[in-house]
Parts: structure tokens; sequence; C-alpha cells
């Protein structure tokens, strides 16, 4: 982020950016980071990756269970 050149392939790359000026880019890349490391949003999508996960767990022990412990 620090060559014009950088900030250009980026820029090229994302036509909503062709009209940004370069300090506006760089900013909106370090918005970017910092929200990546906040510790509220790293909580959120843990939490909704720990409610997939046992949401998937709990569907396959229920199948495995009819499939084997219920057999006719």
């Amino acid at each position: 982020m620090d060559s014009p050149a950088e900030i250009a392939a980026i820029r090229k790359g994302n036509s909503a950016l062709e009209n940004k000026s370069d300090a506006e880019i760089v900013e909106m890349a370090r918005k970017n980071t910092a929200m990546m490391y906040d510790p509220q949003f790293t909580l959120s999508v843990s939490l909704l990756a720990l409610l997939v996960y046992g949401t998937l767990n709990s569907l396959l022990i229920a199948v495995i269970y009819r499939r084997v412990v219920f057999r006719d």
C-alpha cells in the first residue's frame, strides 16, 4: 500500500474505487484491517461458526443413532 503502483492495481481491480483518492483507498484498507481484528467481530464470527458446527454435529449424531442403534 506504500507505492502508487500497488494503489493503481487496487483501483484497477475494483471499479468502485476508480473515483477515490489514494488517501481514501489507504484509509478504507486500514478500516477493513481494523474491523477484522476487532474483538466484537471475531466473537460474532466464532459464535456463528460454533452454532453451525453444533447444529450439523447434532444432525449427524442423530442420523448415526437412527441407523446404528435403532435397527429394525
